[in-house]
This record gives C-alpha cells, sequence and structure tokens, in this order.
C-alpha cells in the first residue's frame, strides 16, 4: 500500500520556510511575530506568487487523494471510523462535528462524482 498524499503548505508557510534563514533563532513565540511582521510588509504580487503556487499544488493533491481513495477504498471507512471514535472521547464541539462531517462528504462525494479527470496514466496506477 502506497501512503497517503500529504496537503501541501499554505502559502505563509512556504513563505517561512523560505525565508527562516532571515530571522535570527529566538524563541518561538518570538519567531512568530518576526515572521508576521515579514509577512505583512511584503507585497501583493508575492503572496499571489505564493497562493498561485499553492493552489497548483492543491489540485495536484486533491487529484492524488482521489486516486488514493479509488485504489484503497478501505482506507476511507477506517478514516471515517477513527474520527468517529476520537469524537466519542474529545468533548463534542458543533464546530468538530461539522468539519469531520464536511470532510466525509467532500472527499466521498469528490470520489463518487468522478471529480477528477483521470488521464491513461492515472488509470494504469490505480490498476496496479
Amino acid at each position: 500500500m502506497q501512503f497517503k498524499p500529504q496537503k501541501p503548505k499554505t502559502p505563509y508557510q512556504t513563505f517561512q520556510q523560505d525565508f527562516k534563514h532571515t530571522i535570527e533563532y529566538v524563541s518561538i513565540s518570538d519567531r512568530s511575530k518576526k515572521f508576521s511582521e515579514l509577512w505583512n510588509q511584503q507585497s501583493q504580487e508575492l503572496k499571489q506568487k505564493y497562493q498561485q503556487e499553492y493552489d497548483e499544488l492543491i489540485k495536484m493533491y486533491q487529484k492524488q487523494l482521489a486516486i488514493y481513495y479509488l485504489r484503497y477504498p478501505e482506507q476511507l471507512i477506517i478514516e471515517k471510523q477513527i474520527k468517529q471514535q476520537q469524537l466519542k472521547k474529545q468533548p463534542k464541539s458543533d464546530l468538530c462535528k461539522r468539519i469531520i462531517v464536511y470532510e466525509s462528504i467532500v472527499i466521498s462525494e469528490y470520489i463518487s462524482k468522478g471529480g477528477v479527470n483521470l488521464s491513461a496514466n492515472d488509470l494504469q496506477m490505480i490498476s496496479k
């Protein structure tokens, strides 16, 4: 079984990774403040560049995730069961419930409606 695709880093996280060498090592809270200030000083063009890269990566991630669940449909069921067990252990917050339900619906609808255009190469990967 292959590993589940990992969600890409957000534009801000990528920015932090790219600019980490510009900030001295200080406490985590100070470092966070400095990154925040640095991010806010950047031009809209630079932020837009990071956003466009993220948008492309998120499309690839969604495609890879759909392929993963088509190849291993039992994983979707297992993940739902794990989330339900976690819900039982945690205080029941409406927001937490809504997020889990939303994720489950989106993923299952995305797969069931064929929300991904699969190439011949993608189909070969699934059938392996």
